[in-house]
């Protein structure tokens, strides 16, 4: 967007300072995106827990209405909070105080239907999200790859169905379309259902869909409503 802009102001365009579009066209001006959201995902209302000490905050009207990421309020007068994980078997929203929350660096994420990697385990570089300055260094391994048990199932076949692809699952879940990134430096926010973007300098050379992602120094995640 940045090279975009500066062309457009080299041009004399006047939408080379416009304010930048968050929204979706095909929503409306009126209609709130989880409004909108909610006549096609049916997330449910679920507890809203903090990260660190367990405790229940308060309840959420729909899971399917939060992002990993986002900033939210309403739950905790004290520091700004923000979305660290959702666990939709117990349809649990998980808070962390502050913007740079440890549990929201990631190091190694799962995707899935990769189009393309050249060897069953390379190094690469990668994107998590559009708005990351540049790729990071990673190994991105697909030979023999487990999903792990925290995704459900329903999630593996939502995404092998939106891609028209038959993802191979297994009974143990095994995946020959998964693809496990472990990243050289934690990522944060990397959300299930984004895309990550593999890249060989300035070429783009792969993607795929995240299904799941682990915090820097954790092995299960999201946490349990009870620990």
């Amino acid at each position: 967007k940045q090279k975009v802009r500066l062309v457009a102001s080299e041009l004399g365009l006047s939408v080379a300072k416009k304010k930048d579009s968050v929204g979706l066209c095909f929503v409306g001006k009126r209609k709130r995106f989880a409004d909108f959201l909610s006549e096609f995902v049916a997330g449910g209302e679920g507890e809203v827990r903090d990260v660190d000490t367990g405790a229940l905050l308060g309840r959420h009207a729909d899971l399917a209405s939060y992002t990993v990421g986002q900033r939210i309020g309403g739950y905790t007068h004290a520091e700004k909070t923000y979305v660290v994980a959702k666990d939709p078997p117990t349809r649990t929203l998980w808070l962390g105080r502050g913007r740079d929350h440890p549990a929201m660096y990631h190091s190694t994420v799962w995707a899935m239907l990769p189009s393309y990697l050249p060897t069953p385990r390379h190094r690469t570089t990668a994107r998590l999200r559009y708005t990351s300055e540049e790729p990071t260094p990673c190994v991105a391994s697909f030979q023999s790859v487990h999903l792990p048990p925290q995704v459900p199932p329903s999630l593996v076949r939502a995404v092998v169905e939106q891609l028209g692809v038959a993802g191979g699952e297994g009974p143990a879940g095994e995946c020959s379309k998964v693809v496990r990134i472990d990243l050289s430096e934690p990522q944060r926010a990397p959300a299930t259902g984004q895309v990550a973007v593999f890249y060989d300098g300035d070429v783009c050379t792969s993607a795929a869909v995240i299904v799941h992602s682990v915090p820097h120094g954790q092995r299960e995640w999201p946490p349990r409503s009870g620990e």
